[in-house]
């Protein structure tokens, strides 16, 4: 609780009031594009209530960093934000503007002390966790010995990885991503492991992630927590495009394997990017900013990803995912997830 209360201190005093003339002008600017949205084709619409501006305009008035001080407070006026943002990268994708006006609301962002990356706009933001858009364990350190581990023991059984999405594939266990992010194109995902294992279809991948249960960073053996929370393969295909988008909250991070990718897709994001190499794995931090395309020339690229408990929460304090609220500890363990 102390760690907490002084991160907030720290970035609470960061923070200052917003300059009014010109953050009046970026709301203008916003509001003169309502109305003009290009929906998608696919996947659900990122809708704007006009009470947003409500709350956008709360913001100016003096002092108000100073109120910022519970996490459920800050989490609501970053949620603002973040639907700003995605009503602004979704629906106004091909505008000017929209990378200009995209870094003024991170910059925002920054300026009330609510994050400390212009691109990290995740709603849910434990500001305790180390953050860091990519980690490639071949050219940066990696701080908690048993990530490391899982990253080699991940990169040690490329062949074995490579057999099991040539299984999914050739088992038509493919279904398109649900989340409709794609506006173009076809970007698919084949389940290894949600609430429960598929043992029957991944009986070796499965035994993979119980050992990175056991090797990823706990408290004491007594934590029976697993630390993979879902595992799947995802396929891009020629011709797509993932908007620019966050994860809910930077409590939960991914590991990407690179399994196929012959035409060096790339990620980006915020301001790193990742080209997977097949056999290489990687730690990604998605509540930064992040999209991908692929041209029609390309050959589909197809990645293990491993949705996995932020390291850091052995110690730090856990925060509720729909408001943001400190989640209160176990006696002698870690924060309830």
């Amino acid at each position: 609780m102390f760690r907490m209360l002084l991160c907030l201190w720290i970035v609470a005093v960061s923070a200052s009031d917003l300059d009014r003339s010109a953050d009046d002008a970026l709301i203008e600017e916003l509001q003169s594009l309502m109305g003009q949205e290009q929906w998608w084709p696919k996947g659900g619409n990122a809708k704007l209530p006009r009470k947003t501006w409500e709350r956008w305009k709360q913001c100016q008035q003096p002092g108000f960093p100073s109120l910022l001080r519970d996490n459920r407070t800050r989490t609501s006026v970053r949620a603002a934000h973040v639907k700003v943002m995605e009503w602004l990268v979704r629906h106004h994708r091909d505008h000017p503007r929209r990378k200009q006006l995209a870094d003024s609301i991170g910059q925002r962002l920054v300026h009330l002390g609510l994050v400390t990356h212009p691109y990290q706009w995740a709603e849910v933001l434990n500001e305790q966790l180390s953050s860091f858009p990519v980690l490639d364990p071949h050219t940066d350190p990696i701080p908690w010995p048993g990530v490391a581990k899982a990253l080699q023991w991940l990169e040690t059984n490329y062949t074995l990885l490579l057999s099991a999405f040539h299984g999914a594939a050739k088992h038509h266990r493919f279904r398109e991503h649900p989340e409709g992010l794609h506006l173009t194109g076809l970007w698919e995902t084949a389940y290894i492991s949600r609430e429960r294992c598929n043992r029957k279809s991944y009986p070796e991948v499965c035994h993979l992630l119980e050992v990175i249960d056991e090797i990823w960073p706990k408290v004491d053996e007594a934590e029976a927590m697993e630390a993979v929370l879902e595992a799947r393969f995802a396929r891009l295909h020629p011709g797509t495009a993932v908007v620019e988008h966050t994860a809910d909250t930077n409590q939960r991070i991914k590991i990407h394997c690179g399994i196929e990718n012959p035409s060096n897709v790339t990620m980006f994001i915020g301001h790193a990017q990742v080209c997977w190499q097949p056999g290489r794995c990687y730690l990604v931090d998605d509540s930064y900013a992040h999209h991908i395309s692929s041209e029609d020339s390309d050959q589909p690229r197809t990645i293990l990803e491993l949705k996995v408990a932020h390291p850091d929460l052995v110690w730090a304090d856990y925060l509720d995912e729909e408001d943001g609220t400190l989640v209160p500890k176990r006696s002698g363990g870690r924060s309830e997830l």
